[in-house]
């Protein structure tokens, strides 16, 4: 019971290493596009080689190619050796038994095989094939034994081995040569060698080669299946290029197919990307280009209406054409107060400019907020009264610092204390609360005024825009303070937005603490 739990075990933890392996290896595939390329022309290969060899004994007998070889000659004469070899120990063997029966005759046993000689044995051979030679030499390399066609006395043990071993390593040269063979052996109880030479006779071979018909069949399997296992991938980059050109048109809303891990994919989600992004950038020119018009038209508007009653005014008294001395005052007063309404707008436009500008900066310093709306409250103390209009103030006693340009975020709290008393009800309340919390701290100017439409609560930081959606001389201011107040504010990083319960209006200011 314990082995086949360990034998479960065991084939559990293989299974499991395997299948993070083939995990492994699968998601290093899906990634990389040149290992799948090299992969797949690895398989291609694999196949061309076996869809070759197919083809050879398919094909083979169509086109044979033939060559000489003298491989049947030597392997003719080796068997000759051997045969030769394999009598002699033969012999030696008989010659052994009838030993042992002679000393055994003693006893009573008696009788002995037939021994042949060796002279009897080596023409026996001859008379086989005349082609070839049979020495029987001792250690020493002197010959006791030969066939009639030998003439040697003694050979060099030495040389005949080489020559056999070089012949034999050679065997399948075209150039004819002596073939040797030698073979250890004993005779009449000693140490001797065998030697057989000889010319071995040529014959031809025929080897099955397809040729033509072999090369094409594997070439066509390489690229059939190359192509098999590439289509889809060449089918996503033709998706690709169409998908360009397509964007390429002004077709931005286009988006190619991004699944997978490889370069590929990687390169689609790029176009997407940057498809997406060129959208983003012409809807933002766009809208630039809208937003120039927009602002050119408003400031036309806005200058032509003061500036027309300045006109009229001053041609009234070149004309002499008032009433008396106190009908002149009265025109010079109000092209007074048009020009003054003149000269804030510009310098409301002019501010609004540098602020959304790029080359505006900050000189920031560390500032205690509170005593900093503390110093502004008294100072429009005297402005709200003269409007009917309380000013109250509810600022905590710690101190909190932050990091700001003093000189304008008094701009904003001046504008939030003007809007607020501009808009209010007469008499009213404009209260300025604080909230310090852990790592930021709010700013709220409240009233009480005409309600304001939700959907407008987040327009109002627009430039030139105006609740009453007025722009006769009649609506009082440029239109651009909160514009101008939210780009300071989106300078210093911090936020401002409007809230509205009803009557109760309240814009808020948020800071992060130094």
């Amino acid at each position: 019971m314990k082995n086949k739990f360990l034998k479960y075990t065991g084939l559990r933890f293989l299974f499991t290493r395997a299948k993070r392996i083939y995990g492994f290896v699968k998601a290093k595939v899906n990634r990389s596009l040149r290992v799948q390329l090299v992969l797949t022309f690895a398989v291609c290969s694999i196949a061309l080689g076996i869809v070759s060899s197919l083809a050879v004994e398919m094909f083979g007998q169509l086109d044979q190619s033939a060559t000489i070889t003298y491989e049947y000659g030597m392997n003719n004469i080796d068997n000759t050796a051997r045969n030769l070899t394999d009598e002699i120990e033969s012999r030696e063997e008989t010659i052994m038994r009838n030993e042992e029966r002679a000393r055994d005759n003693e006893t009573g046993e008696v009788g002995t095989e037939y021994v042949r000689t060796m002279p009897e044995i080596i023409r026996g051979y001859e008379n086989r094939s005349d082609d070839i030679k049979i020495l029987i030499a001792d250690s020493e390399g002197k010959v006791f034994q030969r066939s009639r066609n030998a003439t040697e006395e003694k050979v060099d043990l030495h040389s005949v081995i080489r020559k056999a071993m070089e012949v034999r390593t050679g065997q399948y040269v075209r150039n004819r040569q002596e073939f040797y063979t030698i073979y250890p052996i004993t005779t009449d109880g000693k140490s001797s060698y065998l030697i057989v030479s000889g010319i071995p006779y040529a014959s031809i071979k025929y080897s099955p080669d397809g040729g033509f018909f072999t090369t094409m069949t594997g070439v066509a399997a390489f690229l059939g299946l190359f192509y098999f296992l590439t289509r889809r991938k060449m089918r996503k980059i033709q998706d690709l290029s169409a998908g360009l050109l397509e964007i390429s048109t002004g077709n931005l809303d286009h988006r190619v197919d991004d699944a997978g891990e490889d370069e590929l994919a990687s390169l689609a989600r790029n176009i997407n990307h940057m498809a997406e992004e060129l959208k983003t950038k012409i809807e933002e020119e766009r809208q630039a280009e809208r937003t120039k018009n927009e602002l050119i038209t408003n400031v036309s508007h806005d200058l032509r209406t003061p500036l027309t009653s300045i006109m009229g005014y001053l041609r009234l008294l070149k004309d002499g054409r008032y009433e008396d001395e106190q009908k002149r005052n009265e025109y010079v007063q109000v092209a007074f107060n048009k020009s003054e309404q003149l000269k804030v707008l510009l310098e409301d436009l002019f501010e609004y400019t540098k602020i959304s500008g790029d080359g505006n900066k900050l000189r920031k310093e560390r500032v205690n907020l509170g005593e900093l709306l503390d110093q502004l409250t008294e100072e429009w103390l005297a402005t709200a009264e003269e409007s009917n209009i309380v000013l109250r103030k509810d600022l905590p006693q710690e101190r909190v610092n932050v990091y700001i340009d003093p000189d304008k975020m008094v701009r904003v709290f001046e504008n939030l204390f003007s809007n607020a008393i501009k808009y209010s009800h007469k008499p009213g309340v404009v209260r300025v609360k604080m909230n310090a919390e852990d790592a930021s701290v709010i700013v709220c100017v409240e009233n009480k005024g005409e309600p304001i439409p939700p959907e407008q609560l987040s327009r109002l930081f627009e430039r030139f825009y105006k609740v009453d959606q007025s722009r006769s001389s009649n609506s009082e201011g440029s239109g651009l303070g909160l514009a101008i107040a939210k780009g300071i504010v989106d300078l210093h990083g911090g936020e401002i937005w409007a809230e509205t319960d009803g009557e109760q209006i309240r814009f808020k200011l948020k800071l992060n603490r130094a």
